[in-house]
């Protein structure tokens, strides 16, 4: 009996460990499972707060990209074009995104210096083409002059000339300079002046 009550109080002592050993372990587990759900959804947080600081912003930085490409600049440079006169204001500057970090923040400003400097550049050309645009028309506008008050003497010399070879060569000057005023003229239409003949009257048959 006393060996009986001994193995019991020993199967006891054995089952109390066991069962000690079992709380600690589902312990132990629990411990690990909520840890690794804390880990999960850190994960997830840090996911989202990547999702919001980085594909936001870059989303928003490539739409003002596309709208510099497509819209600011050919709308400069027709408005350069379309002006005589008057500059055309600069674009607006491309805006950092709401959140952006800082790298994003330094493409967002190295695209607005494109942006500048594609304007300047516009600029720069549409006042070299108005510049020489205008050169050229003042050229062309003292030649006519020239070659009008040349056709004038001309035709004083023809009307006072009586000798034929001395009019025939009289004549042929003549021609050449009409086509020197011709070249002008077309100089003139061509630097997108305007017509510079024009006749309020009639013109007789004869002078035609």
């Amino acid at each position: 009996d006393e060996q009986r009550k001994v193995q019991q109080a020993v199967g006891d002592d054995v089952q109390r460990r066991a069962e000690a050993l079992r709380r600690e372990a589902f312990l132990t587990l629990g411990g690990f499972l909520l840890a690794a759900l804390i880990a999960i959804a850190a994960e997830m947080a840090l996911v989202f707060a990547s999702v919001r600081a980085i594909v936001r912003p870059l989303a928003a930085l490539a739409a003002e990209a596309d709208d510099v490409a497509n819209h600011r600049l050919p709308e400069v440079i027709a408005a350069w074009q379309a002006s005589d006169d008057a500059q055309p204001d600069p674009p607006a500057p491309v805006r950092t995104p709401r959140g952006a970090s800082v790298e994003i923040a330094a493409v967002a400003g190295a695209l607005d210096g494109v942006q500048t400097t594609a304007f300047e550049l516009a600029s720069a050309q549409a006042l070299v083409r108005r510049n020489t645009t205008e050169s050229m028309a003042n050229l062309a506008r003292r030649n006519q002059n020239l070659v009008r008050r040349q056709l004038g003497l001309i035709s004083e010399f023809e009307r006072e000339e009586l000798d034929p070879k001395a009019l025939s060569n009289l004549f042929e000057l003549d021609h050449l300079a009409t086509r020197m005023r011709r070249n002008a003229e077309s100089l003139l239409v061509l630097v997108g002046s305007a017509s510079p003949r024009r006749w309020a009257e009639p013109i007789a048959l004869t002078d035609v």
